[in-house]
């Protein structure tokens, strides 16, 4: 009778601890997704970013070469008129 009633504890104890392993290899498993969500959407935030980055350096670099030229035909304007002048 007592081994009965032990027998039957240590199945039930096996049964609980199953259950936890159970349920910790599903967290363990969400946790994992979660990271590889989170991974890609630091992926696609770091391309948004480096986009960005070459948008605004394009830009910029359009202005420097359109401030260079009018610079340039500036710097001929006055040439010439000194020409004319002489």
């Amino acid at each position: 009778m007592e081994n009965t009633s032990r027998r039957m504890e240590n199945t039930s104890r096996r049964m609980e601890n199953t259950s936890r392993r159970m349920e910790n290899s599903s967290r363990r498993m969400e946790n994992t997704s979660r990271r590889m969500e989170n991974t890609v959407e630091g992926w696609k935030n770091s391309s948004r970013r480096m986009e960005e980055h070459q948008m605004e350096n394009t830009s910029r670099r359009m202005e420097n070469s359109s401030r260079r030229m009018e610079e340039h035909q500036r710097m001929e304007n006055t040439s010439r008129r000194m020409e004319e002048q002489q």
